[in-house]
């Protein structure tokens, strides 16, 4: 099928609200001019770097072990990565946890708003797999 045949069916099914924009990483990537923290795996390297700061009671090699997993890009070490550096950080609910968010994510600024900007103007819903909100500053619509 034709690049512009794609085009034309895509837009039909805009037009006829079959779809559904599902924006991940990539979208906060950009609109934050490829920020760290934008990444999954520039936000578990921040968390590395937050438990060593604390540095509450880590084996030794730890954070290069942890590091190890990130960059093997497997999706199993990725998760065990993140658990790991959750719990490092006291779980979901403490307060180094959500600080460190707060922080790092919570600190995202809109440097590029052209691709956020462009998925608005689609007009389909958009939902979003980000922590951020990118999405908001560049459209100003809300959650």
């Amino acid at each position: 099928m034709s690049a512009s045949l794609l085009a034309r069916d895509l837009s039909e099914q805009i037009a006829g609200r079959q779809v559904v924009v599902v924006v991940g990483a990539g979208v906060s990537i950009a609109a934050s001019g490829g920020a760290k923290a934008a990444s999954w795996t520039g936000l578990l390297t921040t968390a590395i770097d937050r438990c060593e700061q604390l540095a509450h009671n880590l084996p030794a090699g730890w954070g290069e072990r942890i590091r190890g997993q990130i960059d093997s890009g497997d999706s199993y070490e990725l998760h065990s990565a993140a658990d790991n550096v959750t719990h490092r950080l006291g779980g979901r609910h403490s307060g180094k946890y959500r600080r460190w968010l707060r922080e790092t994510i919570g600190r995202l600024r809109l440097r590029d708003p052209a691709a956020p900007e462009a998925i608005a103007r689609l007009g389909a819903p958009i939902v979003t797999t980000n922590y951020d909100d990118l999405l908001e500053q560049a459209t100003g619509l809300t959650r």
